[in-house]
């Protein structure tokens, strides 16, 4: 699904990269560097947000409590992407719970420097209605994945993810490392589905089982198992 965001104005809104990248940068140097082990929660659902985090270093997952404290996870962030600030725009307490998942470095800028750039710099405004539109558009793609594609589907589309994501990283092997229920709930499945699809895709020659990672060695093999349920 390739969507196009265009702004209300009359011609196409453009954006300096060097421009947007250089006006970042200056939240990030208004920002406290912190440190949070594999494990920890950065916040929990139902509380205000104190600010924004930008991920330097290290992976965190964004889920939400279920039916008996379970987790469902929503998605997962990488180094250069932006934490929480749905919640710190819409002046609004947090609807989802954020979780590290490996050591990280995070850069911590306050609710009033980050909303003083907001709206004193159209750029920067820009910047993050545009990532408010992605994420928009990824939430739509995932219900109609969960809607109309077979378990097997998510779970190829889900591994081309999470290749990227990891890259971003900057691991080029090609291995995700979580645990099989992080997995399935990424892929909206049982644990025991996501162990028994691995074991196929194995077979398949799709990718390689090392303990805990997951090594893609077909990438193309993997969306043209995606690409069936399409």
């Amino acid at each position: 699904m390739n969507t196009k965001y265009i702004f209300p104005s009359q011609a196409p809104l453009k954006i300096s990269h060097t421009s947007i990248r250089s006006k970042l940068h200056l939240l990030e140097n208004a920002g406290e560097l912190q440190h949070y082990e594999a494990g920890q929660i950065l916040y929990n659902e139902g509380v205000m947000p104190r600010g924004v985090y930008l991920i330097k270093k290290g992976k965190v997952k964004i889920f939400k409590y279920g039916s008996e404290g379970k987790e469902q996870i929503i998605k997962l962030l990488t180094r250069g992407d932006f934490i929480g600030y749905h919640s710190l725009l819409g002046e609004i307490k947090h609807a989802l719970s954020a979780r590290v998942i490996e050591d990280v470095e995070l850069c911590f800028i306050s609710k009033e420097d980050f909303i003083h750039l907001f709206q004193t710099d159209a750029d920067v405004a820009s910047h993050f209605l545009h990532l408010l539109c992605e994420d928009l558009r990824l939430v739509e793609e995932r219900l109609i994945s969960t809607a109309y594609m077979p378990v097997r589907g998510r779970l190829a589309r889900l591994l081309m993810n999470l290749i990227e994501i990891y890259r971003r990283d900057g691991d080029e092997e090609g291995k995700i490392y979580l645990s099989r229920g992080d997995l399935a709930k990424l892929a909206g499945t049982a644990k025991e589905t996501t162990i028994r699809l691995l074991s196929e895709f194995k077979a398949e020659k799709l990718i390689v089982i090392d303990g805990q990672s997951v090594k893609v060695l077909d990438l193309q093999g993997l969306e043209r198992v995606a690409n069936l349920y399409l």
